[in-house]
């Protein structure tokens, strides 16, 4: 299976970055959709004890464009 990274410098306070990943309606609900361009939507599961904040990790699965997608993030 491969694996993909990406970091990204984010030029602010870690509280300001942090009300912005915290807030899912602002920036993955799309994803949870169901699309006629994209196809299918993706699934969401919380994987950590903590909805929010340091160590919040989700666990995303489905299809999109066709395309088996299963992939987790942390914060």
């Amino acid at each position: 299976m491969k694996a993909k990274t990406k970091t990204v410098l984010i030029h602010s306070t870690p509280e300001n970055v942090f009300a912005q990943v915290d807030d899912f309606s602002k920036i993955v609900m799309h994803m949870s959709k169901s699309s006629m361009m994209k196809g299918s939507k993706l699934k969401l599961g919380q994987l950590s004890p903590n909805p929010t904040g340091v160590g919040a990790k989700y666990r995303w699965h489905g299809k999109m464009m066709g395309m088996k997608m299963d992939f987790s993030e942390t914060v």
